[in-house]
């Protein structure tokens, strides 16, 4: 009887999966995946050193590839042309004297993407969307104070790096891993 309970409920979700496969809804389609396997296990695994000789195991060593490895990729020296920045075509400018609206604030949070990871205040779009006109007033204010100021506070500068397999090559090698990186929504 429980094999009969377990080839039915099977038999529904992969009927669901498919579904969802039909319709492009990949968000639903790998919640669904998600159910039936389990969460795949993220966790940081074992590096190959820079120079591909050496097998790091230790937390410390593994955290300190990744960041040489970031450093090297994202300090490179600046290889902009200013004469084809010249070329580009110029977007109608905004009086940047005048502070952000709510009105604008309304807008930017209704055109946020839900589903996506949050910054290091781990805070979702969702939550923004679903705060109502108090959360919308309170932003609305945080930001026209920063515009008075002219400078944003560091948390919103500062962003967590994660790093995703691209899923080919040797997944010890920092090189076959993509950077992300994760802002704070607000």
């Amino acid at each position: 009887m429980l094999r009969s309970m377990q080839d039915s409920w099977l038999r529904t979700k992969a009927d669901e999966i498919q579904g969802y496969a039909d319709k492009h809804d990949t968000k639903n389609f790998y919640n669904a995946l998600r159910t039936v396997y389990g969460p795949q296990f993220s966790g940081s695994s074992h590096l190959l050193s820079a120079d591909g000789s050496a097998l790091l195991t230790g937390k410390k060593e593994i955290l300190n590839r990744w960041a040489d490895y970031f450093k090297k990729v994202l300090d490179r020296p600046e290889a902009i042309n200013d004469i084809a920045i010249e070329r580009l075509p110029k977007p109608p400018s905004i009086n940047s004297s005048i502070p952000p609206s709510i009105e604008e604030v309304k807008k930017a949070i209704q055109q946020s993407v839900s589903g996506k990871a949050p910054g290091q205040d781990a805070i979702p779009a969702e939550v923004y969307k679903s705060g109502g006109a108090a959360l919308q007033e309170q932003l609305t204010c945080l930001y026209q104070i920063m515009w008075r100021e002219g400078q944003l506070p560091q948390e919103f500068k500062d962003a967590t790096i994660v790093h995703i397999y691209k899923r080919k090559g040797n997944r010890q090698s920092c090189y076959n891993h993509r950077g992300i990186f994760l802002l704070s929504i607000a």
